[in-house]
């Protein structure tokens, strides 16, 4: 019984593991596609995070609109000062988003005007094999 319970243990582990390294190499790779449109959003380079968001981004809200929207919204705090990733999760599901697969990021940032800011970044997967920005928010 003890040899029937280690076996089915170690099939298990067999089972999860490739899941698990597939799903945490999707997560890596979708952060560092948010670090990179991060920083061309702390730049102020609103434009540009918006030709580098995925398609449902780009077809929800026009470049303009979307620049004035996060002009708005980031110029009240001020500089970054700091920002470390709090969480980082996978799913291949968000309610209201086209059926895909996406990590939700927040970052714990600290900002010159305003402590203890979460931002929330969320890439996709885009039908061309990269990582690109799906939605952000600032709380």
């Amino acid at each position: 019984m003890r040899n029937f319970v280690a076996y089915v243990l170690f099939v298990c582990v067999l089972v999860v593991t490739p899941a698990f390294a597939q799903d945490t190499d999707k997560v890596l790779k979708a952060k560092a596609a948010a670090q990179l449109w991060l920083a061309s959003a702390d730049a102020g380079l609103y434009g540009k995070t918006w030709e580098q968001a995925a398609a449902p981004f780009q077809n929800a809200v026009t470049k303009a609109d979307w620049e004035v929207a996060v002009k708005a919204a980031r110029a009240p705090l001020g500089s970054l000062k700091s920002r470390s990733v709090s969480s980082a999760i996978f799913t291949d599901h968000l309610p209201g988003a086209p059926k895909g697969e996406y990590v939700v990021i927040q970052y714990a940032s600290d900002y010159t005007n305003r402590q203890e800011v979460i931002e929330t970044v969320t890439p996709m997967l885009a039908a061309d094999g990269t990582w690109k920005v799906s939605g952000y928010y600032v709380k």
